[in-house]
């Protein structure tokens, strides 16, 4: 069962990550997020919450946060299944 976002135990870990703040790095910044919960891969949107689709893989998951990042021209935080920070890709806005 889902909940529309992720667990309070992983969104607490997220939460930690960002310095505590809700921010990444003590910056207020958007971003795509892409994480492990309960046995499948999702993806986490700084302003609107959980995206739709779960993921059987982290490349799939990894995909389809990319193609949303990059629309949005935000951030993609891509984290392992710990929850820590593996990359951080950068897109710029489309005009």
């Amino acid at each position: 069962m889902t909940t529309g976002r992720p667990h309070r135990r992983v969104h607490e870990r997220l939460r930690r990550a960002r310095g505590g703040t809700g921010t990444h790095r003590g910056r207020n910044r958007m971003s795509v997020e892409t994480y492990f919960e309960h046995d499948a891969w999702h993806n986490w949107d700084s302003v609107e919450g959980e995206l739709p689709g779960t993921h059987e893989t982290q490349e799939g998951a990894v995909a389809a946060g990319g193609d949303e990042a990059r629309r949005r021209g935000v951030e993609h935080v891509i984290r392992n299944a710990a929850a820590v920070v593996e990359e951080i890709r950068r897109y710029d806005a489309r005009g």
